[in-house]
């Protein structure tokens, strides 16, 4: 095997796993508008439930959570906007390669470069070489690419976890009030906290 050949196999090998890997990042993405259309849910559930603004412990508390839910979903489409309109995957241009061969050979066989006998030698050490250079420039471009993608990703999907953590512990604690609003309201001490309807 030529050293050519053997670096072509080893960027072809790495070409096809940067495809493979924005592949993968974009079938990650598919379950993130699953989850937003269930926060949205949820937040427009926990709005009908909330405290009326007031200055108490717990409404302040409530609302300080539900803004801060509201800033975490938001922050979370905003990265996963950026890892779906990243740019798209650099191809190897066949038409390119192919352009380029018929050229070059009917260079070298206009000329007197290279002895008949060796032309389609030439040609195919030269079409390698080409080869090449453009599965080193995809490569370089696409790794750059998926490594934004994947990055803007994992930012997304982090801020996706701390607002499912926002919901879930709004929710445990409207619950919690209500058991302790029923317990005292049961023994007469005190009304049930008011809220929006």
């Amino acid at each position: 095997m030529e050293p050519n050949e053997y670096i072509e196999k080893i960027l072809s090998d790495a070409y096809k796993r940067e495809i493979d890997e924005q592949d993968s990042v974009f079938r990650t993405l598919a379950f993130f508008p699953t989850s937003l259309t269930v926060l949205f849910a949820a937040m427009g559930l926990l709005r009908t439930v909330m405290p009326t603004p007031a200055f108490e412990m717990y409404s302040l508390v409530m609302h300080i959570l539900l803004i801060l839910l509201g800033i975490s979903v938001f922050i979370s489409i905003i990265f996963l906007l950026k890892a779906v309109l990243l740019g798209g995957v650099r191809y190897v241009s066949e038409e390119k390669i192919l352009s380029y061969g018929d050229q070059l050979k009917e260079f070298l066989s206009k000329s007197s470069l290279v002895e008949s006998d060796k032309l389609n030698q030439e040609i195919i050490r030269d079409i390698r070489v080409h080869i090449i250079i453009q599965y080193s420039e995809c490569i370089e471009i696409n790794h750059n690419t998926n490594r934004s993608r994947t990055k803007n990703r994992n930012y997304s999907l982090m801020f996706m976890v701390f607002s499912i953590t926002l919901a879930f512990l709004m929710a445990m604690s409207i619950f919690v009030n209500d058991s302790l609003d029923k317990i005292t309201y049961e023994n007469g001490s005190a009304n049930p906290t008011s809220r929006n309807k």
